[in-house]
């Protein structure tokens, strides 16, 4: 006969625990805006996502002005601690909400030295200026969502016993005597 050994079994999950948010930046009369300017940036006003601040940095003659490309940053604002997050920044076109080809970061570090991130080939300028896809009735939308990663937690989920060879069951037991008797009887 087989002896049963005991054997626990574990088991652990690792989560991760985020906080989303989208904002859309909605610059109107963009022309006028490019014209009033004098930094070369706009700048959303600041959204929070996951207990701390946010807000949009669009450059429009980029960040390198002989580049051809705007450029579009999220900055972490305020106190600038250390925040993990992943972001998306798309324009939307703001009469049929179709956005352009979607520029999405991997998870990166926001901190003191590193508060702004993004992308400084965002569009063409030429695609900007002279197309109706983005800028529609001097509109311009920008969105952006932000996912600040919390933390990992690993938790236990399950504890067992069981063995490694189970015993067959038992035979079931056999009728009583009496049962027999009153069996012959009723022939």
């Amino acid at each position: 006969m087989a002896s049963r050994s005991p054997r626990m079994r574990t088991a652990s999950t690792s989560t991760v625990e985020t906080v989303k948010g989208t904002h859309s930046f909605k610059i109107t009369d963009y022309r006028l805006h490019k014209e009033l300017s004098t930094d070369k940036c706009f700048c959303s006003a600041i959204f929070a996502v996951g207990s701390h601040n946010w807000r949009i940095r669009y450059y429009y003659e980029g960040q390198d002005p002989r580049e051809d490309y705007v450029s579009v940053f999220i900055e972490l604002s305020g106190d600038l601690v250390e925040v993990t997050a992943s972001f998306e920044l798309r324009m939307v076109n703001p009469v049929t909400g179709l956005s352009s080809p979607r520029n999405i970061s991997s998870p990166v570090v926001f901190n003191g030295e590193n508060p702004t991130r993004g992308f400084a080939i965002f569009v063409k300028k030429d695609d900007l200026e002279f197309s109706s896809k983005y800028v529609v009735d001097g509109c311009l939308v920008i969105e952006c969502d932000v996912m600040v990663i919390k933390e990992i937690q690993v938790k236990e989920t399950t504890v067992t016993s069981d063995f490694d060879i189970q015993p067959p069951p038992p035979p079931p037991p056999p009728p009583p005597p009496q049962t027999y008797h009153t069996t012959l009887e009723g022939c």
